[in-house]
């Protein structure tokens, strides 16, 4: 009975060497396997934002935003028809110093398309690539000047409010644009208050 019971023993410990590995199983498991697929993906920088004026006449000029996308982001288009609450937007205080005109010129053109998402279940205009916005910009006052508004959007797929703040100012009759982040794109974040 005690030979057996070494015999039991010695079986018991070879099997429990932790050096040994089931071929099959490691054969079965890959490193692939092992990521989680389903958990959301955060896209540290989604986009790249770049804001010119351009002078076209003597007072008429033009707000340039260039949109970079990176990542697969994508956002929805100031020519969607729908009553989005992301789409994207720019604003300027009211004041008498300079008048940014409601139109935006959109290089390239974003293409409606249907998405059967819950949150649109209908047509809407996704900007996918590279865009560039246009805005005309008329100069009424001559004085220097300092003019602060609002770039707002809810980039995606990330699903976060976007919201850069810039200045447009004139001193001694040259006109410049600051821009800087006024948010760090939390998703539970709603955007400031408008001025």
């Amino acid at each position: 009975m005690n030979r057996l019971n070494t015999l039991l023993l010695l079986l018991f410990i070879m099997g429990c060497n932790p050096n040994q590995v089931n071929n099959d199983i490691v054969d079965v498991i890959k490193i692939e396997d092992v990521i989680t697929v389903n958990e959301p993906q955060f896209i540290d920088d989604p986009y790249d934002i770049d804001i010119k004026i351009k002078k076209v006449e003597k007072n008429d000029y033009t707000l340039d935003i260039s949109m970079v996308l990176h990542n697969g982001s994508y956002f929805v288009s100031p020519n969607s028809k729908g009553d989005f609450s992301g789409i994207f937007s720019v604003s300027i205080k009211d004041n008498d110093k300079l008048k940014l005109d409601s139109k935006f010129i959109e290089t390239p053109l974003s293409v409606e398309e249907y998405d059967s998402h819950p949150f649109v279940g209908g047509y809407i205009n996704w900007v996918k690539v590279n865009t560039t916005y246009k805005k005309q910009l008329q100069l009424i006052s001559q004085e220097d000047f300092e003019v602060s508004g609002f770039i707002r959007f809810v980039i995606e797929p990330r699903c976060t409010r976007e919201q850069l703040g810039f200045t447009i100012s004139q001193h001694s009759g040259k006109i410049n644009v600051k821009s800087f982040k006024i948010n760090n794109g939390c998703p539970t974040t709603p955007f400031d208050n408008e001025f």
